[in-house]
């Protein structure tokens, strides 16, 4: 069962759109139910008020419940949140539980799209300050397919931040050499674009030639105070009411992890446009349906016998 389960306003009819094939296919039989969420419903949901510090829902930690009293075997997503997220659902799933990495994806893109990968620096937008962090570890692993090597420390930058309100954050700490340098951002999602803007400013103020951002997750919610779509705050952000110019990050590129990014990318101006790229998570996906399934049905030798489609 293929189905992004996205953010709002779709989150409530995909999330529904699971349960029911989950439910139904298990009442009428079938082994076994592999669901595949290229992007997973309340990935961010993971922490309670002691951690939060406000109050605020878990639903982390209920969905895989549910999914997994509906009856899923196996559950399948692409770039996870946090080390958290990934707990609660091996508490359900167990070995069962497959996170796929977009990094493979983007490591590729950046050997094609830059001309001098020894002038790259590779960071995450935040988490520095933080032990153990998520997204810190993403940025040394992209950082190690790009350059072939795990002696990376002097490619990388590193950055902290701090929240100023619950959604409203600010820089507050920058290591690294970046000074003339092509700088990758990674990160697992962009909602509403400030982590990113933040980053890439304090990036470009430390003398960064060009600043891309690469995310799985392309939420991008509406910016209500620009009256914009959050895509098109990335590449025009605002202060005071005046659009940033030069724009801090000069390109963007995501995953169709969330399908709707496509269309939100034609409904750009040309010249922003050119500035997005879409990468596709679809060969990711269809080799680790093909791995899953082979561990019981043998669909790897039906597939390759060229009868897959005969399996129920």
């Amino acid at each position: 069962v293929v189905e992004s389960t996205g953010e709002q306003p779709q989150l409530s009819d995909s999330l529904e759109r699971v349960r029911s094939a989950t439910s139904t296919l298990k009442k009428y039989g079938v082994k076994e139910v592999t669901l595949v969420m290229a992007n997973c419903a309340y990935d961010r949901q993971d922490r309670d008020f002691k951690e939060q510090g406000r109050f605020c829902s878990v639903n982390a930690e209920w969905l895989p419940k549910e999914l997994k009293l509906r009856g899923a075997d196996h559950v399948v997503i692409v770039t996870t949140h946090s080390a958290g997220t990934i707990r609660l659902w091996q508490n359900e799933f167990g070995k069962n539980y497959h996170v796929l990495h977009s990094n493979e994806l983007f490591a590729d893109d950046i050997k094609t799209s830059f001309k001098d990968l020894k002038n790259i620096a590779i960071g995450a937008p935040d988490g520095a300050d933080k032990p153990n962090d998520q997204g810190q570890a993403r940025a040394r692993e992209l950082a190690e397919a790009v350059f072939g090597t795990t002696e990376i420390e002097a490619k990388l930058f590193k950055i902290g931040k701090e929240h100023v309100s619950a959604n409203e954050t600010k820089v507050s700490g920058f290591s690294g050499d970046v000074a003339g340098k092509d700088c990758v951002i990674i990160d697992d999602m962009s909602d509403g674009g400030g982590t990113l803007i933040n980053a890439a400013r304090k990036l470009k103020a430390e003398g960064a030639k060009s600043v891309t951002a690469y995310a799985t997750h392309a939420i991008c919610i509406y910016n209500e105070k620009e009256q914009k779509s959050g895509l098109e705050h990335l590449l025009e952000p605002e202060e005071n009411g005046q659009i940033i110019k030069p724009s801090p990050i000069d390109n963007v590129v995501f995953t169709d992890s969330i399908p709707e990014i496509v269309e939100k990318r034609k409904a750009l101006n040309p010249d922003l446009q050119k500035h997005v790229s879409i990468l596709s998570v679809g060969s990711l996906i269809s080799k680790e349906i093909e791995r899953v399934q082979s561990l019981t049905t043998g669909f790897a030798e039906q597939v390759a016998n060229g009868k897959s489609q005969n399996l129920r």
